[in-house]
């Protein structure tokens, strides 16, 4: 169960998202949230701070982007699949090699078989957290598609996902500011 900082934390969420955009259908994005922390529950970023925090920062960025709530929701849940991989993998030294990488690289599969298992989020939803590591150039995983083949809604995951971790402190170096 959620402990009561997480649920003061959701219903500022669920508010700020509804100053922004007043027809977001609140209950999915609330199921979303409540799966995304019960997920990252006791998981750390390497910072020390709760992982819960950066689906919700990339979730945010996607509404101030004024994308709908399925990407919102697909942010929520973008990174549940790193639950089933080992933290000494996450918080291991980078860039990781071998079999490693290769886990790492499964990380979308193996949330989104879990949440289809548990879950009934639209389709859209499961595509966002498939494709969030897929790179413009066909660099990304787990397909390695490349330019229009990547749905724009996941490419705009990417974006709010990578900004987030740019504007984020990191134990090899400080935050970024916007301007940087």
């Amino acid at each position: 169960m959620k402990n009561v900082d997480q649920v003061d934390r959701m219903d500022e969420f669920l508010e700020y998202l509804k100053g922004l955009n007043p027809n977001y259908d609140l209950e999915l994005i609330k199921k979303a949230y409540l799966t995304a922390a019960t997920m990252h529950n006791g998981q750390l970023r390497k910072s020390g701070e709760p992982y819960i925090i950066h689906p919700v920062e990339t979730a945010k960025i996607l509404a101030q982007l004024g994308m709908d709530e399925q990407t919102i929701v697909a942010g929520l849940l973008h990174d549940v699949g790193k639950r089933f991989v080992d933290m000494d993998i996450i918080c291991g030294t980078w860039p990781l090699t071998g079999e490693a990488r290769e886990t790492w690289k499964n990380h979308p599969h193996y949330g989104v078989d879990y949440l289809k298992k548990h879950f009934d989020f639209p389709s859209l939803v499961y595509t966002g957290i498939l494709e969030h590591h897929e790179w413009y150039n066909g660099s990304g995983y787990p397909y390695g598609k490349s330019g229009d083949e990547i749905p724009l809604f996941a490419r705009i995951i990417k974006l709010a996902d990578c900004y987030d971790a740019l504007i984020s402190k990191r134990p090899s170096r400080d935050a970024q500011t916007p301007s940087d």
